[in-house]
């Protein structure tokens, strides 16, 4: 009963699709992922060349990290929540993937002897780029769900992506600026706005998402996250 008076509107039945915003959120989070990392102002053949001079040790698992992602989706919005939180843990299997072989780019030279493109900028950003992608899509799951089970692999798949982008980020801001760390400067910088648009994505399910007491308090968590992580590459490199 404390439920319902919390939630007046109508809960949606079974037929109906769960979670009114996650089309939404889903639409955003692919727009998201299609800005070029290497900045808004790139070319779609600048944007090719970026995604080549990422190797396929992280290619690979931001690719399945992206379908698991697809799947969770699509399971959510057919109610299939116990399968949802499967494929979302291999979702956050995925994404530690990429994490790790992201880092282990950095600092290594270009693959391409005759090249000056090394490929460590790339591949960070493609993981953070997924990263942001998660965070999007898992907080529009959020709405309508009322399952624990399925709220707490919710809550899993965004803290491990917040929590490894917080990793990432701490190694780029602590690279020499004067050395490694300037290949990533201009790319971080350009990084910026989209943790706004992170945020507004789940300050719009927090306004308007049926919402339980402990959905709620994990989403407001996660913004705090966001917009701690804004704050730190913000004052590291500057940017919008």
């Amino acid at each position: 009963m404390r439920a319902q008076h919390r939630s007046p509107t109508p809960r949606p039945t079974r037929a109906a699709p769960l979670g009114a915003l996650l089309g939404t959120t889903l639409a955003l989070a692919l727009a998201v992922s299609m800005v070029p990392v290497a900045g808004a102002a790139s070319t779609s053949s600048d944007t090719a060349a970026d995604a080549a001079r990422i190797p396929q040790s992280v290619a690979r698992p931001v690719s399945a990290a992206k379908a698991a992602l697809d799947r969770a989706t699509a399971q959510v919005q057919a109610h299939e929540l116990s399968q949802a939180a499967t494929s979302l843990a291999t979702v956050r299997v995925k994404v530690a993937n990429a994490h790790r072989a992201g880092l282990a780019q950095i600092g290594l030279p270009p693959t391409d002897p005759e090249s000056d493109d090394v490929p460590g900028p790339p591949s960070v950003l493609a993981v953070l780029a997924l990263e942001r992608r998660v965070t999007i899509a898992v907080a529009g799951m959020f709405d309508g769900v009322r399952r624990p089970a399925a709220i707490d692999a919710f809550r899993q798949t965004l803290r491990s992506a917040h929590l490894t982008r917080d990793r990432m980020l701490d190694r780029i801001i602590g690279l020499s600026p004067e050395g490694t760390g300037a290949d990533y400067a201009d790319g971080m910088a350009d990084t910026v706005p989209g943790y706004a648009t992170e945020a507004a994505a789940v300050s719009q399910v927090l306004a308007r998402a049926q919402l339980t007491p402990t959905a709620e308090a994990v989403l407001r968590q996660a913004l705090e996250r966001v917009q701690a992580a804004k704050v730190k590459v913000r004052r590291a490199f500057g940017g919008e």
